[in-house]
């Protein structure tokens, strides 16, 4: 299988570094205490979301398989149709789910309201099932945030990512100007350096309404307001319309025409073209952004923490349904799949890891391509909250009412009674959920 990383490291020396420096599972595979062949002969079924993690873990299966005599079948999907198959296996009470990709701030209250995860700790904690090079501590805690849904852990995070600031570092310097850290300094900058006579923008991000809500989210927090507030919509509040006035004042004059219909494809376009000086995404750009030969400014980019300094974090995690018919075997490739050697393989390929080791490990210290991108994403993902959905279970109407809000931002009409009246809509919706 070719792997369609769009990675952002030099793909040649790391592989080098990581099969000299890591191996090919030998501290798994000499293991003298734990029986890693205990549920030899078992067939597992996960369902998982079409990643760059995807990929790699694909490519290592045979390692596991040979390690286990386990086989795993892996079936995956896009995003949307892997929740909708999901949806409808387990409300038909599925028993031949062993594992599914879980992103908790999207579904995360919606499925463990309807009893879908198994919580881990008990296999954990049990020294029989539980590989013990396998170091839960290792985990940072916002990954582990992120695996917490109303205080149960429900998953094993497989990549923690976090929004970041990507700017053109070059036309920073011809101006004079320094990277800005406030929404002040920022608009100032994107001001300076908007030219769309010449097809050049200030700023780029999203605008497409519900598509818009996450990497909006970083803005709202940042200006001291919030989603919600005791349990009620807080979208009306001064702090949430100072947000969507920012938001959409920025990208109405310093953003790309039709800003509107813009989501993450068309603005990793936008600025591998070279169109834009500042723009916030998921780190997870920075493959693209990076990589020659599918960006004009591959040479002439950093990252910073975002504007305000509240960015979001997010991730997939692997999750065990209840009526999993090999539970154990499950937790099983959970281990190996998320361990400390395969987050260290996936964290030189340019994914971000979930464990603080990988991080802090020779083999990417030593040859880390980027460090001002490792260390805006570490500190973003110190700073980070899982707020880019509200915590409710009908997340999806939310953004799309949510969205409309930063639709008639950017157009210039009446933010505040746009925002009153998705307030009230938001209050319907929640008494469905009471």
């Amino acid at each position: 299988m070719k792997p369609r990383l769009a990675v952002f490291l030099s793909v040649m020396m790391l592989l080098a570094v990581m099969f000299s420096s890591v191996g090919v599972s030998p501290s798994l595979a000499q293991e003298g205490e734990f029986d890693w062949r205990r549920y030899e002969g078992t067939t597992l079924r996960v369902l998982w979301p079409n990643t760059a993690w995807t990929d790699f873990i694909l490519e290592e299966l045979p390692a596991f398989e040979e390690l286990t005599g386990i086989d795993v079948n892996m079936e995956t999907f896009v995003e949307d149709q892997l929740r909708q198959k999901l949806t409808v296996e387990l409300i038909a009470g599925s028993d031949d789910i062993d594992i599914f990709g879980s992103m908790t701030i999207q579904e995360g209250f919606k499925y463990h309201q309807a009893g879908w995860y198994t919580t881990l700790d008990d296999l954990i904690n049990d020294p029989t099932l539980t590989n013990p090079d396998f170091d839960f501590e290792d985990f940072s805690d916002g990954a582990i945030s992120l695996a917490t849904v109303n205080g149960d852990l429900i998953g094993i995070p497989t990549y923690s990512d976090a929004q970041i600031m990507i700017y053109r570092p070059s036309i920073l310097e011809a101006a004079g100007l320094e990277v800005p850290t406030t929404f002040e300094e920022t608009e100032a900058v994107a001001a300076a350096l908007n030219d769309p006579d010449n097809d050049f923008y200030g700023w780029i991000n999203r605008g497409k309404g519900a598509a818009a809500t996450s990497v909006f989210s970083s803005v709202l927090y940042g200006m001291g307001g919030a989603w919600t507030v005791d349990g009620q919509p807080a979208i009306n509040t001064p702090e949430a319309i100072a947000a969507f006035d920012w938001w959409g004042r920025m990208l109405r004059e310093y953003g790309p025409p039709g800003a509107v219909n813009n989501s993450w494809p068309e603005n990793v376009q936008l600025f591998t073209s070279g169109k834009g000086a500042l723009w916030t995404e998921s780190g997870q750009a920075a493959a693209t952004i990076l990589d020659p030969e599918q960006s004009g400014v591959a040479d002439d980019v950093s990252f910073a923490v975002v504007p305000g300094g509240k960015p979001y974090a997010y991730g997939w995690v692997m999750s065990i349904p209840p009526n999993a018919p090999n539970r154990e075997a499950a937790w099983y490739f959970i281990q190996w799949a998320t361990s400390k050697e395969n987050s260290l393989k996936a964290k030189l390929l340019g994914i971000p890891a979930p464990r603080t080791s990988s991080w802090e490990d020779p083999a990417f210290t030593e040859n880390d391509p980027h460090p001002d991108l490792t260390a805006a994403m570490r500190e973003s993902l110190q700073l980070a909250m899982p707020y880019m959905n509200p915590h409710i279970v009908n997340v999806q109407p939310w953004r799309d009412v949510v969205g409309q809000v930063i639709v008639d931002a950017i157009e210039g009409k009446d933010i505040v009674a746009s925002a009153n009246a998705a307030q009230a809509q938001l209050e319907e919706l929640l008494k469905q959920e009471q």
